[in-house]
């Protein structure tokens, strides 16, 4: 099957920040249609040909670099990257504007790798020490790729570091693990009135469905036995290590799980309601026609009618209170009438608190 081309919305998310290789789809080549329509982020940046696009990125976001040719020789921070261009966005040394984007862009083969400080010998007929010297990678090596949790893993270690360390020696290549950038730990939040309490989250609020003595004759036939589901709840409990080829599942889950809104049980229970109003329609006439009390049957059956529309229209106002008072209005409506008479009570007080200061306005009554 092929793969989904290159699509415009990829194109302007291209500039990525995430440290982690999900997928090789900067791979693909990208017309120069939607290349000119969708141009990527984070500068003037175009697209490098589909054969010169780095498979495995070993420089990603979080790292520290250097760029080659820099005398001064700055530990920059990788801001982001942009595998379609093989492009590496640096942290900025220089002042710029709020609104302006603090960072630069250098190829991939332009920045080395951040190793840390060591420390060199004294250089002969010295004798002051020499400080500790920052060391770069030079040559990158790779383990293995492998997939695991939904990403590619592979591990950098640097085959050849400048300045070259004082323990390299000729024929010996010393491998130095280089580890991944640490994502960034969330924020300790601090506890406030609006959180969860720990005894509520710890709350055990799922009780499993009894098992019957007497099963049905669908589980009979699936050589379901007492014993069995005396040991299937006992396995819920903890009292014996579980098994999960000791009984296919759960009792009555079709109950516990299944939707109660579903389109085939609001049917069912409309066709049920509607056989309740027939019969209750039914009862109804021939009460009226047990006794005529000289009306024809036919006014008997109209005034069923009439009573039967009346039961019907005082259960349906029935039914709507109920699921009044059960969403919580009647307790909500309840609440605002103290608080309306709390108001009312506090207004009249402090009319009645009232006192008006001296004033040739003033006249006591």
């Amino acid at each position: 099957m092929p793969a989904r081309p290159f699509s415009r919305n990829e194109l302007q998310r291209i500039v990525s920040t995430s440290p982690i290789t999900t997928n090789f789809r900067h791979l693909l080549p990208i017309s120069k249609r939607t290349l000119k329509k969708n141009p990527a982020e984070g500068g003037d940046v175009k697209a490098a040909p589909a054969k010169d696009r780095i498979k495995w990125w070993n420089v990603v976001p979080g790292d520290q670099v250097r760029v080659m040719g820099d005398k001064k020789m700055p530990v920059r921070e990788v801001l982001a990257v942009n595998k379609v261009s093989n492009r590496v966005f640096l942290q900025s040394d220089k002042k710029v504007r709020p609104r302006q984007n603090p960072s630069k862009n250098i190829h991939y083969s332009g920045v080395q790798l951040f190793l840390g400080n060591y420390s060199f010998p004294k250089p002969s007929g010295e004798t002051e020490s020499v400080p500790y010297v920052a060391v770069f990678a030079r040559r990158l090596g790779t383990s293995e790729p492998r997939w695991e949790d939904g990403r590619w893993i592979w591990e950098r270690f640097a085959v050849a570091t400048t300045p070259r360390l004082p323990s390299w020696s000729q024929g010996v290549q010393e491998r130095i693990p280089i580890p991944w950038p640490e994502p960034p730990k969330p924020p300790q939040m601090d506890h406030t009135q609006y959180d969860t309490p720990e005894d509520v989250v710890a709350e055990v609020t799922y009780v499993p469905s009894p098992v019957p003595d007497h099963p049905s004759p669908r589980l009979a036939a699936g050589n379901l036995t007492k014993k069995c589901a005396d040991d299937y709840v006992r396995m819920l409990r903890a009292d014996i290590p579980y098994d999960q080829t000791a009984f296919p599942g759960e009792l009555l889950l079709t109950r516990e799980l299944s939707n109660p809104h579903s389109r085939t049980k609001k049917r069912i229970r409309y066709l049920s309601a509607k056989a309740r109003q027939r019969d209750m329609l039914k009862q109804y006439i021939d009460e009226e026609l047990k006794n005529l009390n000289g009306r024809t049957r036919r006014e008997a059956r109209a005034e069923a009618t009439f009573r039967w529309r009346t039961r019907i229209e005082e259960d349906r106002k029935a039914e709507l209170k109920r699921r009044w008072v059960e969403r919580g209005q009647e307790a909500r409506l309840q609440r605002k009438r103290l608080r309306q008479s709390k108001k009312l009570e506090k207004e009249k007080k402090r009319l009645r608190d009232l006192v008006l200061t001296s004033a040739k306005n003033q006249v006591l009554p």
